[in-house]
């Protein structure tokens, strides 16, 4: 689906907080590289306003007028440099690049420890945001476990996911959280998301892609909400700015990950993140989800797709960790048996 597969981005923009050289953890380079579109790759919709192929049904056209400045509700403001390019996500992939160490650990340390997160106690709101942080962090860790490269292969790594994510419940518990938080905001913007005409590369309708999204948005009426977001800062409003300022921040930390493929795709997930709580949190749902960037949209749709695949890759490696604790189990009970034998 053409629509889906772009993403606008200034992925060289430089770290505004310390010097971060541009680093590839494995020895072919382009592990890390991006390939940027040609320019008969570059779809004609891309440039146009989203409302010029918006069809709003006819009860809720009236409503167009947005009564708040809603672009100033963006969780993450898009800046524009002018060096942004559009990039196929197709051609480039999650994939694994070995990045790790210092500079990883740097950007991390960075978002949990100095984002205040811990400063306003059993706060609800504050609980929230972290674990939305914490689930795109076991997130990007699970993708690396399951494709993980050694010696030219690409091979589930069990001890990787078993030191990372298993012996920490509450990891894997935040990675089902916010994807449970994404599919909410998908719910509540599905009568939009509905009605997109979803172009191709040369501006004509897809009609698969408005299928499947239909199909998708459908499945979401057979779920309870798995979040509830009503009650958010109504007894502290004043964390809102201040939760609005720290994920921007985070978005200025991610561009410091010198890995620039780690880097276009933590962007892209922040981004999916940040739209979903631009959208539940929104005082008027309808108004803020017609000022939906392509962007916003393209972000969110790929963060709920890497976070689907999360969700297969944990019962994965829960099955292959059993199996193997299973036949460690057996070894060990013949190993006894044979000893006792010899006695």
């Amino acid at each position: 689906m053409d629509y889906f597969k772009f993403f606008r981005l200034d992925y060289l923009k430089e770290c505004p907080f310390w010097v971060e050289d541009y680093v590839c953890g494995i020895e072919d380079d382009t592990g890390c590289s991006i390939c940027e579109c040609s320019d008969d790759e570059l779809p004609k919709f891309w440039d146009q306003p989203i409302s010029d192929t918006l069809e709003l049904k006819t009860d809720i056209a009236e409503e167009t007028f947005c009564e708040e400045d809603c672009t100033s509700s963006q969780w993450i403001q898009e800046e524009e440099t002018g060096d942004e390019v559009i990039l196929n996500l197709q051609k480039n992939p999650p994939k694994f690049t070995n990045y790790s160490g210092v500079g990883a650990n740097r950007i991390w340390l960075a978002i949990y420890n100095e984002n205040c997160f811990n400063d306003y106690g059993e706060c609800r709101e504050m609980s929230i945001f972290y674990k939305l942080f914490s689930g795109l962090h076991g997130d990007i860790t699970l993708h690396i476990a399951e494709k993980y490269i050694k010696n030219g292969k690409v091979e589930p790594n069990v001890d990787f996911y078993y030191w990372k994510l298993h012996k920490y419940p509450d990891r894997i518990s935040n990675v089902f959280f916010t994807y449970l938080f994404l599919l909410r905001s998908a719910q509540k913007a599905r009568e939009y998301l509905d009605e997109l005409p979803y172009p191709t590369i040369s501006g004509t309708p897809d009609l698969e892609a408005q299928k499947q999204m239909k199909l998708f948005t459908k499945s979401l009426e057979s779920c309870s909400p798995g979040f509830d977001e009503s009650g958010l800062f109504s007894e502290r409003p004043e964390l809102k700015p201040e939760l609005m300022k720290q994920f921007r921040n985070i978005s200025k930390l991610f561009d410091c990950v010198s890995c620039i493929s780690c880097r276009v795709h933590a962007k892209l997930q922040l981004l999916g993140i940040a739209t979903s709580v631009r959208i539940l949190l929104a005082p008027n749902t309808e108004n803020v989800v017609k000022t939906l960037t392509r962007n916003e949209i393209s972000a969110l749709i790929n963060t709920i797709e890497n976070f689907s695949s999360s969700i297969v890759y944990i019962g994965n490696m829960e099955k292959r960790l059993h199996e193997r604790n299973e036949k460690e189990k057996n070894n060990n009970e013949k190993e006894t048996e044979n000893n006792v034998k010899e006695l």
